[in-house]
């Protein structure tokens, strides 16, 4: 096999092994990042909703609540004025959703689903839990949600929600004597959920991937071909060339031309040493023939 050969197989080799590695890492690195980047807009969106939540306690229903006697303002709840503003987010980003669920809610369509019942029977048997994340398949891709506890901690919740001989008459028209009562101070009752879909922070990783390792084996390739081009010209040539002097010289033909010597690394210190010998063997064969 000629060192040109061997030498291309060795240089294909490393790069291959040395791509493989980098895809290895490079991929986790953007697969990684993108899952953050996903985990950061599903966070930021659950604090834009305790946001929405602590606005309606604090500002919005003081100012309400003494209407509601007489009618039931839905405006003054804090998981319908957090709903009604995702609800706005929605128009644009359809795949995106926030609910608040509970196990006796109110309003019948704030009941969990199957997986949202887990999700809040979870937190009912750890307590100590405060959020939880995981990924769902939807018919549109898979889906990262984050889910937190809805914990009764505000007293004032329980104005509406405790009893029914407590409640407004207004929530009781509205709602009935059975929905949304009987919770309790310091109670876990449901979850906020915010789902984001994965597919395009994952497709963009992916597709960075792909440019990235295109770029990456194109390289490799270049390199090879120069680096080729580079030790045919500076070491097979001149060592093809030095071999068929050699062959020359040794049936006593010494009248082909010198090898070019004007390198000064080890192939041009190769043919001036063959040049030293094919005059020390020139001279010895004239000493002969005399």
């Amino acid at each position: 096999m000629k060192i040109q050969t061997k030498f291309t197989l060795i240089l294909s080799g490393t790069f291959l092994v040395a791509l493989i590695l980098t895809g290895v890492v490079s991929y986790s690195i953007l697969y990684g990042n993108a899952r953050q980047e996903i985990r950061e807009r599903a966070g930021l969106m659950l604090e834009s909703a305790k946001a929405m939540r602590t606005y309606t306690i604090n500002n919005v229903k003081p100012l309400v609540a003494p209407l509601m006697q007489d009618t039931f303002h839905a405006e003054t709840v804090p998981a319908f004025a957090a709903m009604t503003a995702f609800g706005l987010l929605r128009e644009s980003h359809p795949d995106y959703t926030y609910r608040e669920v509970a196990m006796n809610p109110s309003n019948p369509r704030n009941r969990p689903v199957e997986w949202e019942h887990d999700i809040v029977t979870h937190f009912r048997n750890f307590t100590e839990a405060s959020e939880l994340t995981g990924t769902r398949q939807t018919p549109s891709g898979p889906v990262m949600f984050i889910a937190r506890p809805i914990q009764i901690t505000n007293a004032s919740c329980l104005d509406c929600h405790s009893t029914p001989d407590k409640a407004p008459v207004s929530v009781i028209k509205a709602y009935g004597e059975t929905n949304g009562m009987g919770w309790k101070k310091d109670e876990i009752i449901g979850a906020q959920i915010v789902a984001v879909p994965e597919s395009v922070s994952l497709d963009r990783a992916r597709h960075t991937f792909l440019v990235f390792m295109l770029s990456m084996t194109v390289v490799a390739a270049i390199s090879v071909v120069m680096l080729n081009y580079a030790l045919r010209r500076l070491v097979v040539r001149p060592i093809t060339d030095l071999t068929r002097l050699c062959d020359q010289v040794s049936t006593g033909d010494f009248s082909q031309g010198d090898p070019q010597t004007a390198g000064a690394d080890e192939v041009g210190s190769l043919g001036r040493s063959f040049v030293r010998m094919k005059i020390s063997l020139q001279k010895a064969m004239k000493m002969l023939e005399g």
